[in-house]
């Protein structure tokens, strides 16, 4: 994730989170977000409109009041927009958009977690490990999944600086050890 979009995203946020005479929940705003985001994905011209050089900022900030209008996002949020294009950082959405769900977490008193497996997991799955480290930390835990293939098998799950390993490949490395340790000890 970029720095900028990080800030851009925090900003977003706190301006949301604080209220300044809005009203809705995080989820809203984080849905009309990623509606744009979709939108602005789905057209290559509009796209190559928004993200690249060529457009003027004053013709981004028109299209996306017009995006805005037809979703009918909320008035913060089309401000937000609008001062991406003065800034011109309107390529920044896709990237703020992958912060936001982690930002709004944290702004709860949640916090993003990872999990790798060997193999992917499905969503009942993902659901279940998050609501057990949700239980075991005593707060919101959302996952970010990922496969890795040299797990061998088993995940590992990482949240709030604490790595839980149940791999297959860490597990052959814990037996390792006890057996090296076991030979050192028998040695001597």
């Amino acid at each position: 994730m970029s720095e900028v979009a990080k800030r851009y995203c925090r900003a977003l946020t706190e301006t949301l989170r604080t209220g300044n005479g809005s009203s809705g929940s995080m989820d809203k705003y984080r849905d009309e977000l990623k509606s744009v985001v979709d939108v602005i994905g789905s057209d290559s011209r509009l796209k190559a409109a928004l993200y690249g050089p060529v457009a003027s900022k004053r013709d981004k900030a028109a299209i996306l009041g017009e995006i805005s209008q037809k979703l009918k996002v909320s008035p913060h949020l089309s401000s937000f927009l609008s001062l991406l294009a003065r800034k011109e950082r309107v390529d920044q959405l896709p990237a703020v958009l992958a912060v936001f769900d982690q930002v709004a977490l944290e702004a709860e008193g949640g916090q993003v977690g990872e999990v790798v497996s060997a193999d992917p997991l499905d969503a009942k799955e993902i659901e279940h490990l998050a609501q057990a480290f949700t239980k075991k930390l005593g707060h919101r835990v959302v996952l970010r999944v990922f496969v890795d293939p040299e797990l061998m098998a088993g995940i590992r799950v990482r949240v709030a600086g604490v790595t839980y390993d149940g791999s297959l490949k860490a597990q052959f490395g814990r037996m390792r050890e006890r057996f090296m340790s076991a030979s050192r000890s028998t040695t001597h």
